[in-house]
């Protein structure tokens, strides 16, 4: 398989997590202030809302939509309640779900920035046109200027669209806004990847290992391999695809690639 298309496949797994990183993060952003709003306790001392995002950062989503769903049956006019478990449905891959609980969220309060922004994470994972997505990014960042994850889900639907000055200009505003985005600087590195800035896309990618992201350090280094092998500086190509299999031994299109860039260089 060329490396460009085995690239463009892995991407697609990578970016999937990223989305399932944005709601998390997008979770983890409003789980304060939401848990304040509920005064409804469960078994063990701490509020419904409390026991559901305990669960959620655990990766209990069945759990924490049953305790979502009890706070919502005693508080039914608590947007964030529903915000929360919209989440939880995200991250099962229910997205039809989630979607429905971040418009009733949107419903009880329109000025929810973080609702518009978890309804966009589902809409693009739902099969629905990313202009959807786009809309409710906007609106987001139109309520909250400083949403990084808004940006960055702007940069993400782009990118679906093969958009890629307009996907990189929001992945750069999404940096701008939290520098230390790990997730922003490895999709806008692939994108110069696509676009034959290899320097860039190296300067990216390695601020992606500095700051880390969801998918795990081994995908960056391959990835970082293939645009090393892009330029043809296989020496380099090859000390990365290495250090991915380092990370995670059982990585198949890491060892093809690193066989691959062992025996062009071979020919040097």
């Amino acid at each position: 398989m060329p490396l460009r298309e085995t690239m463009r496949q892995t991407y697609m797994f990578a970016t999937r997590r990223d989305v399932l990183r944005l709601a998390l993060l997008i979770f983890l952003s409003c789980t304060f202030c939401l848990g304040q709003t509920s005064n409804a306790v469960g078994g063990d001392g701490k509020t419904l809302l409390q026991q559901g995002n305990d669960s959620f950062a655990k990766g209990n989503y069945d759990q924490a939509i049953l305790d979502y769903s009890k706070e919502i049956k005693l508080n039914p006019k608590v947007g964030g309640s529903y915000c929360q478990r919209g989440h939880a449905y995200s991250a099962k891959e229910e997205y039809d779900k989630a979607i429905s609980d971040f418009t009733a969220a949107i419903e009880l309060n329109a000025k929810d920035d973080e609702a518009y922004c978890g309804r966009g994470n589902a809409e693009i994972h739902n099969g629905l046109d990313a202009k959807h997505a786009i809309l409710d990014f906007k609106k987001a960042i139109e309520l909250n200027p400083k949403n990084s994850e808004a940006y960055y889900g702007l940069g993400f639907a782009y990118q679906l669209k093969e958009t890629y000055d307009k996907a990189i200009s929001y992945y750069s505003k999404a940096i701008e806004v939290k520098p230390d985005y790990g997730a922003a600087y490895k999709n806008r590195g692939q994108l110069y990847g696509y676009k034959k800035d290899y320097d860039q896309a190296i300067s990216d990618y390695s601020k992606a290992i500095k700051f880390k992201t969801c998918c795990g350090d081994a995908q960056v280094y391959f990835e970082l391999g293939g645009i090393y092998e892009f330029k043809g500086d296989y020496d380099h190509a090859i000390i990365n695809y290495k250090k991915a299999l380092e990370l995670k031994p059982d990585f198949p299109d890491a060892k093809s690639a690193l066989k691959n860039a062992m025996g062009k260089n071979s020919k040097k």
